[in-house]
């Protein structure tokens, strides 16, 4: 959702997103995916929570990871 939001603002810009944004996306990727896959090994035998919710988060905090990689190498 922040992406789509500030598409348009950080294509406007000769800098791109930065570099305090490019880690903020890693960071917040990473620490999601982490969570997620925490709670759900923690809950398997309540089985509560399925699998490709798990999975589903885990590709939205990919995606995030890989927008701060791009953006940290391509914006110098």
């Amino acid at each position: 959702m922040m992406l789509m939001l500030l598409g348009p603002v950080s294509s406007a810009s000769p800098n791109g997103q930065g570099l305090l944004f490019s880690w903020f996306l890693i960071l917040v990727g990473g620490y999601v995916a982490v969570s997620a896959w925490r709670y759900y090994l923690k809950r398997q035998r309540r089985s509560d929570v399925p699998f490709l919710n798990v999975v589903g988060i885990s590709v939205v905090c990919l995606v995030l990871i890989v927008a701060g990689i791009w953006e940290l190498f391509h914006s110098r």
